[in-house]
């Protein structure tokens, strides 16, 4: 099971198909293991095929043991399927549900990946504040710092706000945006 499952995390990066494929496999050779179907319906989210997403959670749905927000993830694949709150669910199932722990690391990654961008929205928000008020973008995070706060952002001594691993957001002010660190470990794509 746990190469099924290490499989449907990895194997998508490099091979889609292939992905789908050796989940299929598994769910073929495991007809009653639901946590498969989750594995199934991850790759089609992952790739943008949510109706087969759908149809994946619904299958696992149906089977004994399985948990009552498999249904619930099916219906939110049709009516959701690229939002950040899915993905935020999507990594949060896979973190509690799995037992190997290099798929638990890549959820953990995510889902700080996903409380990033949350951020830099926010960021973007006093940002665009700041632009509207005195015509130009801070020269630096001191400027907004009070903002940053108030919008419930942790911040360094500098003021700089803090990145989910603990590292500052760079100020972009060409852009007038947040940018990762570059010694953030959060993914940056």
């Amino acid at each position: 099971m746990a190469a099924y499952e290490f499989g449907a995390v990895v194997l998508p990066s490099i091979d889609n198909d292939a992905a789908i494929r050796l989940v299929q496999k598994g769910i073929r050779e495991n007809p009653r293991d639901w946590r498969l179907y989750h594995q199934l319906g991850y790759i089609y989210w992952q790739s943008g095929r949510y109706a087969e997403a759908s149809d994946a959670y619904a299958a696992g749905a149906r089977l004994a043991g399985a948990p009552a927000w498999m249904g619930a993830m099916a219906a939110q694949m049709n009516v959701h399927g690229g939002s950040r709150q899915l993905a935020r669910e999507m990594y949060r199932r896979m973190y509690d549900e799995s037992a190997d722990e290099q798929v638990r690391t890549l959820a953990a990654r995510r889902l700080a990946q996903i409380d990033s961008l949350d951020e830099r929205e926010r960021i973007g928000g006093v940002l665009a504040e700041f632009k509207s008020r005195a015509s130009r973008c801070p020269a630096s995070w001191r400027e907004v710092s009070t903002a940053l706060r108030a919008a419930g952002l942790k911040l360094d001594t500098a003021g700089s706000p803090l990145d989910p691993a603990g590292f500052p957001y760079a100020l972009d002010a060409a852009a007038c945006a947040a940018k990762l660190d570059e010694r953030s470990p959060i993914p940056k794509k």
